[in-house]
């Protein structure tokens, strides 16, 4: 990059972090945090996954640890935008250049590969010196709120953003899905870390979506940190024998892990 390429660059990084921030995760979040622990609290409480409720200070923890995300991440966005301009991606602009049914397969694509990033890299960053350096930023939410989606080490925001050049890389994808791909995965964050299991009794014992992560299987990784690391699905943990549907009933037995 010359000087005004440089100065061009900063520039959108500085175009895409509010967009992200608000957009992408104060607003979602806040709206999120807003309807289930504040507007419709009373209506759900028999949904809430731990009777424990996340105080002020932990909101605020959360907020402050996700907008260095947002920055990293905005950064690895103007990244994408510019490869994607200069014919670096495999992400294409017309509906016709695959048939139909590829469009389908290629977000389902992208989803099982990122799925599969998630899991490994999860447990990469459980193991022992690299947990209490970087992900124990996330896990100090035991009992998270939609604000801990982006709640993380830069350097866990680092290995997160990393996947997204290259799936694009590797899957052609058109670029409104994914937009939605993005916007999917916002989704499933936020019901992952919304401490409420908010689809009815027996949903995902139904075929193909009980492979599917819960916002229980989620909420237990919190408490529980050595089951269910799957992002979107549940399938590396059954098959590395680390998926679990058993809820450690004290927040003792969990905190201990912090020392």
């Amino acid at each position: 990059m010359n000087g005004s390429e440089i100065i061009d660059f900063i520039k959108w990084v500085a175009i895409i972090f509010p967009i992200l921030y608000f957009g992408y995760f104060l607003i979602p979040c806040g709206l999120s945090y807003y309807y289930f622990y504040v507007f419709r609290f009373e209506k759900f409480k028999d949904r809430k996954i731990y009777a424990e409720r996340p105080t002020r200070a932990d909101v605020w923890r959360e907020i402050r640890a996700s907008t260095s995300t947002i920055f990293i991440f905005s950064i690895g966005t103007a990244l994408v935008r510019e490869m994607i301009i200069n014919g670096q991606t495999l992400v294409y602009f017309d509906w016709d250049a695959y048939p139909w049914w590829y469009h389908i397969l290629g977000f389902f694509l992208i989803m099982v590969v990122h799925d599969a990033y998630l899991y490994w890299t999860h447990r990469f960053m459980h193991i022992k010196g690299i947990f209490h350096r970087v992900h124990l930023t996330h896990h100090r939410s035991l009992y998270p709120t939609p604000f801990a989606v982006f709640s993380s080490h830069p350097i866990e925001a680092v290995i997160a953003y990393t996947i997204i050049p290259l799936l694009l890389i590797m899957i052609p994808i058109h670029l409104w899905l994914l937009i939605f791909y993005f916007i999917y995965n916002l989704f499933t964050n936020i019901q992952g870390h919304l401490g409420f299991e908010i689809f009815p009794k027996g949903f995902f014992q139904l075929p193909l979506i009980r492979f599917s992560a819960t916002p229980t299987s989620h909420q237990i990784h919190h408490v529980h940190f050595n089951k269910n690391y799957g992002g979107y699905f549940n399938f590396w943990d059954r098959v590395m024998g680390t998926y679990s549907e058993e809820k450690p009933s004290s927040r003792k037995i969990s905190a201990i892990r912090f020392q």
